[in-house]
């Protein structure tokens, strides 16, 4: 899914995003710190050119991130990490906790409702071969790292990361202590994706995940 969008500034250093179209569409995050930057969360498999593109319009040509922070290994926040990692040459940071989710297989307990309603069970229609494929190419045992303890994110000494499980048990949030700013990743969304309908409708208004 290869979507073409402009970042735009949300908060001083912090740019949002979105790739992708209507309610499918994935925020992604790149926050300047410094002489350098970080991307936080990196939508659908297919979006890393249209990430890269929005990287060089706002760093320059070349650019690459010290590091890739995810809020949670769903494939709408994780899908073009992999890709941009290995291209780029950095680590890809997560909770522990969502390690087991790393391999690209989807696990009962990190699903929500549309999951396990529609996804795992076509899933489970597709030959054994065609979901190993699916699977590798989700897999990012090569570049996950754990987030340290104490609330550091690499790269990012004025912000912390806050363990907010629910949506997934490793989901976190990150915050920016000098004035508030929080990236919530699926903490609280404004569709309701534990209904095929609110999905495909996309009426916004703010849900629990």
């Amino acid at each position: 899914m290869t979507f073409r969008a402009r970042p735009h500034q949300i908060a001083p250093g912090v740019h949002l995003l979105r790739a992708g179209r209507s309610a499918a569409a994935s925020n992604v995050y790149l926050i300047a710190s410094g002489s350098t930057w970080v991307l936080v969360d990196a939508a659908w498999a297919g979006s890393a050119e249209t990430i890269t593109a929005a990287a060089e319009s706002l760093f320059g040509t070349g650019t690459k991130p010290a590091a890739i922070l995810l809020t949670h290994l769903h494939p709408d926040h994780s899908g073009a990490a992999g890709a941009l990692a290995r291209t780029w040459g950095v680590p890809v940071y997560v909770h522990p906790a969502e390690l087991p989710m790393a391999p690209g297989r989807y696990l009962p307990e990190y699903t929500m409702p549309l999951d396990r309603w529609v996804v795992i069970p076509l899933m489970r229609l597709l030959p054994r071969r065609t979901r190993a494929r699916i699977e590798q190419a989700g897999s990012l045992t090569d570049v996950v790292r754990p987030l340290g303890p104490g609330g550091v994110v690499p790269a990012l000494p004025d912000w912390q990361w806050v363990h907010t499980p629910g949506h997934t048990p490793g989901h976190v949030a990150y915050l920016r202590r000098s004035d508030g700013v929080l990236i919530a990743g699926d903490a609280a969304v404004t569709v309701d994706l534990n209904s095929v309908l609110g999905t495909l409708t996309g009426r916004r208004r703010c849900r629990l995940p």
